[in-house]
């Protein structure tokens, strides 16, 4: 019953992570998301939901929920997947932004804005941006040590590239640097690249 539910929950945050993009010009498909089981992670944290089934290893994250959730919504044909530069992506069909639509039409708009957030921050980053972002945001749900330590090894120039990408705010890349605010600020200036407005 526990996985169902899981299922179930993880079934509703993909379509709200897979709506939460804006379409593509010309088209009426979704743009598709890359990295969808981080984003669902992440989403979940930020709502403040339990990690559920999710696995952090060296290279991302994994839900068997979500998995079983994407196999029925391509089974289903509401969702394609495809394979692009070793990435899994996701697109919605017209019966797919239909469904998507559903949760997204009954989603209040916090959690909206949640899911388009969880989505933008891992989307475009690379692995060890990816792997320095989780463990900073979720260090609890490490259990290599040897990932924990690469994965804080290399904070401070995640931490400098997701910032200047305008992925994260300058606390959560302190935070990724295991610095303070103001001490993240000056190292980051003294990179020669300028704060953000």
């Amino acid at each position: 019953m526990a996985l169902q539910l899981e299922v179930d929950e993880a079934r509703r945050d993909m379509y709200l992570l897979l709506r939460a993009t804006e379409f593509e010009r010309g088209s009426e498909r979704i743009t598709r998301a890359e990295r969808i089981h981080e984003a669902l992670f992440v989403l979940w944290s930020r709502r403040g939901l339990a990690a559920g089934d999710f696995e952090i290893k060296r290279d991302g994250c994994r839900s068997p929920s979500l998995a079983h959730a994407l196999e029925e919504a391509v089974r289903s044909g509401e969702v394609v997947h495809e394979t692009d530069a070793g990435l899994d992506t996701y697109s919605l069909t017209d019966s797919g932004i239909a469904a998507a639509g559903e949760a997204w039409d009954a989603a209040g708009i916090d959690e909206r804005a949640d899911a388009s957030e969880a989505k933008y921050a891992v989307s475009g980053i690379s692995g060890r941006e990816l792997a320095s972002f989780l463990y900073a945001a979720f260090p609890e749900v490490w259990n290599d040590p040897a990932a924990r330590a690469e994965a804080a090894r290399g904070g401070f120039d995640a931490a400098c590239s997701m910032y200047d990408k305008g992925k994260i705010t300058i606390s959560r890349a302190a935070s990724m640097a295991g610095m303070g605010y103001e001490e993240f600020m000056r190292a980051f200036q003294a990179t020669g690249k300028p704060l953000s407005g």
